[in-house]
């Protein structure tokens, strides 16, 4: 499913992918080179599995918990185009 970057998210199975699809920017294309995005897992950067646009999670351990995803896109040629959102990734047990 698609999920607007708000509120929490319980992590379905052991891995996810996650797309960023920025709908209110020029740039044509989700994944286009002139979109800087900029992903954070508890505050601690970190770097797309595909395209710059693309985050696969897979959970590695047991029991559950919670991380506070967050994304920050800017568009490199029209800087007054920028956005940014926060959720919350709930895996395992965690309610």
């Amino acid at each position: 499913g698609r999920n607007s970057a708000s509120g929490a998210y319980r992590l379905p199975t052991s891995e996810v992918t996650l797309v960023a699809a920025p709908y209110h920017f020029t740039a044509g294309t989700a994944g286009s080179e002139r979109l800087q995005y900029d992903w954070a897992l508890d505050g601690t950067p970190i770097q797309p599995t595909e395209a710059s646009n693309v985050l696969t999670f897979r959970q590695v351990a047991e029991g559950g918990g919670e991380a506070s995803l967050t994304l920050s896109v800017q568009h490199l040629d029209h800087l007054l185009q920028a956005g940014s959102g926060a959720i919350r990734l709930l895996f395992g047990g965690a309610q």
